[in-house]
């Protein structure tokens, strides 16, 4: 049995005596382009751009055996390039997945009014008070799925902040001065652990259940 012949073999225990199951519509052609992709989000703000997808299946991989996204955008509203990565792998079982993923960000936009509740404000002009920051950032981590109810997630993640000056902006006229390792690359890093459970009835349409 190939990957292109709509006959396929699951296997499900070596001491079942169903463990050999022949189906013969499931055969499911892979999918991959490249689409245009504009929108808004607060990362980017209005940005163009483009992603490219890609779905793979093969034998005994379910839902699929690899799904990726890349994507490049052009935000408009800060003049600057970014870059986001996704990726989903099924494992040998189809219980447990490697996820992957990135970006790079070239350039960020934080409202930065500094600390304390008491400020000051000398100006109402919101570009006066921008923060930019130039990002990267990257995880990998293990997907469990017991079942299609629960769905556990381990990753370890590591990033880096660099802040970018602007001589003319509140964080280098007031904050930095006090502050000398602003402008200095700060890293991260760390782990988590995420579960999350559906009883639904429907997952495309569902009507009743959590």
């Amino acid at each position: 049995v190939s990957d292109s012949s709509p006959v396929r073999v699951y296997h499900k225990d070596k001491n079942d005596s169903t463990s050999h199951l022949y189906n013969y519509d499931t055969f499911i052609p892979d999918k991959k382009g490249i689409s245009p992709d504009i929108f808004y989000n607060n990362e980017d703000r209005i940005y163009v751009g483009l992603a490219w997808k890609m779905t793979k299946h093969k034998w005994r991989k379910l839902p699929y055996a690899y799904k990726e996204k890349f994507s490049v955008h052009y935000s408009i509203s800060q003049k600057a390039f970014s870059v986001n990565y996704d990726g989903i792998f099924t494992l040998k079982s189809y219980k447990s997945a490697l996820l992957i993923n990135g970006f790079y960000d070239q350039e960020r936009w934080t409202n930065f009014y500094g600390l304390g509740n008491e400020k000051v404000f000398t100006t109402k002009d919101v570009n006066y008070f921008r923060m930019r920051t130039e990002e990267w950032y990257g995880s990998a981590g293990l997907r469990l799925t017991p079942n299609r109810h629960h769905r556990i997630d381990a990753i370890a993640f590591y990033g880096q902040i660099r802040p970018i000056q602007d001589t003319e902006r509140f964080l280098s006229k007031i904050y930095v001065p006090n502050n000398l390792t602003t402008f200095d690359k700060n890293e991260y890093g760390g782990g988590m652990i995420t579960y999350s459970t559906s009883h639904l009835n429907d997952s495309i349409l569902p009507t009743k259940g959590i």
